[in-house]
């Protein structure tokens, strides 16, 4: 892999791993990251990815992970090795915390180990250990001393050793008593000399207290004795402490050897969580820029979906900035990226992103990159970004790029990510243009991938001319001269120099000055692509604004269309309602008939009054005739609507085709028909299938 000091320096690497390190808990981890380097071999890195994906996951699920917080007993290990070694009752401490971490991550693996087949295999000598800790919980109490009944003989010790404690308390008490009542005894009464109880005596009565004199106060005005009664018990104290020592490192021996077998096992769980340490800094780092983990591909290529620059994106967050999203695609048929434009346009970024992201990728790091992303191998990252004068070494910075470029013609393949900023600039712009063109075709010949950022026409003359480079541009606004940060592949872009100057203030006068002396060719070249970018914008806006009418017209006719099937709806139910009433009224007239025949009989007066009652129910049905003229009003609306039909048409009007209810523009009009353009579909069609909107 060759990924040089200048080119990790160019790329902002060391940034990436100081934050990397920074999310590690523990020391080895933290060193793995600080000597991090992309991964060539495509066995090798498909392992690291297939892990970082199985713990990404687990990351990213929201659990509970096992605490990071595990201790490097690379100290005890060792000690285990060794044949009649003992173990402290710390070291127990941390062997009994690894291993309870450990066990928690022994119950992720029983739950998800069919899921994965990378990370299963750091559990290999990792299994649950059920007796390793009760074997050290007998042994020790709570605060992690060794228990009283850890065996017969130091519960024995201890109780002698208490026995003892009391004595000697009950003598000294006695003792102080009867030096206070004769006045020998300071304020501070006693002290601890050697851990032993001593009294404080008046210097001046020392001779008269029976003891050992074991110190003096600072000043000499108390000195300490230790009563004579005490120093046999005292004596005898210090034995059993002995005695105590030797019993617990005999405890600890016997247990360091009942756990010596466990060796293997602690060694693979420290290793496991060394190892899950590194790849949690790592999920941790991606999941600060919801990153993801691309495709791998077959060959060396990038395909970068809304990639932002790592470092970028974090400080943006930060500050509440808006971080624009860039696709990009280099393959084998489209191997070189020549990106023009202003300064501050945010071409420098874009080449620094696309180096980043894939050095991150070899690393198995999770990367700001959109799905349906791809990233290929690259066994060189060669980048000349910024300016490197050194005046230490008395290089300029032309001095130094055509170094660079030496090293890189020396040492680049078709398997080269080349990244180069400001292409060929630091000399005559002539003249360096010219030879940055012969390094440029080089490269290309030598099949390397890359991306160059220039001002120089004949650069992207020539990538124009090449079938596997591209030109592309960072899109600028070029009425308000401020630059927008997406990359536009396909063409080349002006650097705005002249607009940019006379945005800032420069005189006319002075800009026309300095046009005569630019050759009329690149003049002309230039102001080519500033057309070009103009043009492209005004169509943007003009497509914007016919999708709009579009949209509002679609809008329209959906509203009318609605209205028109609503009214048809209740002149049909009107219609079958006014075909019933005269059905009705056809019977209510003889009815009618046959009520005048039989009135003024005066048998039949009650069924005269039923039928004067259904007489006038049928004369309100009357009234419904009434809404006819309602229906007929309603319906001359809808012919309102239609009568649009016969209405003379213009360029630009939008329409709708009768038949198909589609919507277009008007573009051309002619005898033979009118042209209609409907998407990116043009027909030609007669005026009497078409309705104006």
């Amino acid at each position: 892999m060759l990924f040089d000091t200048a080119s990790q320096n160019d790329l902002q690497w060391p940034e990436i791993l100081q934050l990397l390190q920074s999310l590690c808990y523990q020391p080895t981890a933290i060193q793995r990251c600080s000597v991090l380097m992309p991964v060539d071999h495509g066995g090798q890195l498909k392992v690291a990815l297939g892990e970082m994906e199985e713990f990404y996951g687990l990351y990213k699920s929201g659990g509970n992970l096992p605490s990071g917080e595990f201790i490097e007993i690379h100290r005890v290990l060792k000690m285990l090795s060794l044949r009649d070694s003992v173990l402290a009752e710390s070291d127990f401490q941390q062997i009994v915390a690894n291993t309870e971490i450990t066990h928690d991550w022994i119950k992720i693996q029983s739950l998800l180990g069919d899921n994965w087949q990378f990370l299963n295999v750091h559990f290999k000598d990792v299994a649950h250990q059920k007796e390793l800790i009760p074997t050290i919980q007998k042994v020790f109490n709570p605060q992690w001393q060794v228990r009283d009944d850890a065996s017969p003989v130091l519960k024995s010790i201890r109780e002698s050793m208490q026995s003892v404690r009391r004595q000697i308390t009950k003598n000294f008490q006695k003792v102080l008593r009867e030096m206070q009542s004769k006045g020998y005894i300071s304020a501070t009464e006693e002290g601890y000399q050697n851990e032993r109880k001593v009294l404080a005596v008046v210097s001046s009565y020392k001779k008269n207290v029976p003891g050992i004199i074991t110190g003096s106060s600072k000043t000499g005005s108390i000195t300490f004795i230790e009563p004579s009664i005490n120093i046999p018990l005292n004596n005898e104290l210090e034995i059993l402490k002995e005695e105590e020592k030797r019993e617990i490192r005999k405890i600890l021996f016997q247990l360091t050897q009942a756990i010596r077998g466990y060796q293997p096992f602690l060694t693979a769980s420290l290793k496991m969580m060394i190892h899950f340490d590194f790849l949690r800094a790592k999920a941790r780092l991606g999941n600060l820029f919801n990153g993801i983990l691309p495709t791998l591909l077959d060959q060396p290529g990038v395909v970068i979906k809304q990639g932002v620059h790592p470092l970028l994106y974090l400080q943006h967050q930060e500050a509440k900035k808006t971080t624009f999203g860039q696709d990009v695609q280099l393959n084998t048929e489209q191997r070189i990226l020549v990106i023009s434009g202003p300064n501050a346009g945010g071409k420098s970024v874009t080449m620094k992103m696309i180096g980043l992201i894939q050095v991150m990728f070899q690393c198995a790091i999770p990367v700001p990159l959109k799905s349906g992303s791809a990233l290929g191998i690259f066994h060189s990252f060669l980048t000349d970004i910024g300016d490197h004068q050194s005046i230490e070494n008395q290089l300029s910075t032309y001095s130094y790029r055509l170094k660079r470029m030496k090293y890189f013609l020396e040492v680049s393949n078709r398997r080269s990510l080349v990244l180069l900023d400001e292409f060929g600039t630091g000399s005559d712009p002539d003249l360096g243009g010219a030879l940055a063109e012969v390094f440029f075709e080089e490269l290309y010949h030598k099949k390397a991938i890359g991306v160059i950022t220039t001002h120089y026409s004949n650069i992207k003359l020539r990538a124009e001319s090449m079938p596997n480079a591209i030109n592309g541009h960072m899109q600028f606004d070029a009425e308000a001269l401020l630059p927008k940060y997406q990359l536009i592949s396909g063409k080349a872009g002006s650097s705005f120099t002249f607009e940019v100057a006379q945005a800032n203030g420069i005189d006319n006068a002075l800009l026309n000055r300095a046009k005569k002396k630019i050759n009329s060719q690149k003049l002309k070249w230039d102001q080519l692509l500033l057309d070009l970018e103009k043009e492209k914008q005004q169509w943007a806006k003009q497509r914007e604004e016919g999708e709009k009418k579009v949209a509002q017209a679609e809008a329209k006719i959906e509203q009318y269309t609605k209205k028109s099937e609503q009214l048809e709806q209740q002149i049909t139910k009107k219609n079958a309602a006014w075909e019933k009433d005269q059905v009705d009224i056809n019977l209510g007239k003889k009815m009618k008939q046959f009520v005048q025949s039989v009135k003024g009989k005066g048998k039949n007066n009650e069924l005269w009054e039923e039928m004067k009652k259904f007489v006038l129910m049928e004369h309100n049905k009357l009234e419904t005739l009434k809404k006819k003229e309602k229906i007929k009003k309603q319906k001359q609306e809808i012919k309102e609507v239609e009568s649009k039909d016969n209405e003379p048409l213009t360029i630009a009007d939008l329409v709708r085709i009768k038949q198909t209810k589609q919507v277009g523009m008007v573009t051309k009009i002619e005898d033979k028909g009118i042209t209609v353009v409907i998407g990116n579909f043009k027909t030609l069609i007669s005026r009497d299938k078409l309705i104006k909107i």
